[in-house]
């Protein structure tokens, strides 16, 4: 890991930020993927390099990408409110589904999804979930930054 150059969308989030300052730890070279170079960040800033562009808009993306060896993306819509579906769809489904095509064209090696655990149903017996053991899109229980994900992951990654 150490001087390669890793891209970390949502990381002025809690999860985010923690891995941005593991890479920084291990060696890597990391840019961070930012709406606002105004928003306040968890802490000091240990050396990230800021780079603003929004999921939603793919022509921001490049710059950010390029010459990355990895991408992790870590950001997301997490609204459980069902005031504005459509803008969390557009974070969370289309906006992963542009980040992992500009990395696809910038020639990244490896991209780290996160998601939820929240996307995954129960199984009898305390049995370990997977990607494949999933919420089915018509819960109408279900809140929208889970649903979405629930698409995504059978979008992009397949059951």
């Amino acid at each position: 890991m150490t001087g390669d150059l890793v891209l970390v969308t949502g990381a002025r989030g809690f999860v985010g930020w923690h891995i941005a300052a593991a890479l920084l730890d291990a060696g890597a070279k990391v840019r961070g993927l930012t709406r606002s170079s105004k928003a306040p960040v968890p802490r000091i800033d240990p050396g990230i390099d800021w780079f603003k562009g929004e999921l939603s808009r793919p022509d921001t993306l490049t710059k950010a990408l390029t010459n990355c060896r990895f991408l992790f993306h870590v950001a997301a819509d997490h609204r459980y409110a069902r005031s504005d579906p459509e803008s969390i769809h557009r974070s969370n489904v289309e906006g992963t589904k542009n980040i992992l095509d500009a990395a696809w064209k910038a020639g990244v090696e490896k991209v780290v999804y996160t998601s939820t655990s929240g996307i995954l149903a129960s199984k009898p017996g305390g049995e370990q979930n997977s990607h494949s053991t999933h919420l089915g899109v018509s819960t109408t229980n279900c809140p929208d930054a889970n649903l979405t994900k629930t698409i995504l992951g059978s979008d992009c990654f397949g059951d």
